[in-house]
């Protein structure tokens, strides 16, 4: 019987294996990642100045409240999505902007 080689980690019995270092590197993102956080950047300005919009106009307090969480969500992509442009050095997209 054959019996792995076990290691203790933090107080837990693994494989070695089973390890996997966590190393952090400075890595660039692809042309393919770039494209899509563009689009959705691009995606979530459209959608921040429909739902302006539409909050504006509703009159079901229900209904505005899922608009308000919607707007909530597209500026926490878009804050998101600038910080990852900015850290990578690359432009922020102008997007749609509202009136």
């Amino acid at each position: 019987m054959i019996i792995p080689d076990l290691v203790t980690i933090q107080g837990k019995r693994v494989r070695k294996g089973e390890i996997m270092e966590h190393t952090y590197h400075n890595v660039k993102l692809t042309a393919p990642e770039v494209g899509s956080l563009w689009m959705q950047y691009i995606s979530d300005s459209l959608s921040k100045c429909v739902l302006d919009h539409f909050i504006y106009h509703v009159k079901d307090e229900a209904i505005g409240k899922v608009l308000r969480y919607a707007l909530n969500l597209s500026e926490n992509h878009l804050e998101k999505i600038k910080e990852f442009f900015i850290k990578e050095e690359l432009p922020i997209p102008v997007g749609s902007r509202s009136r």
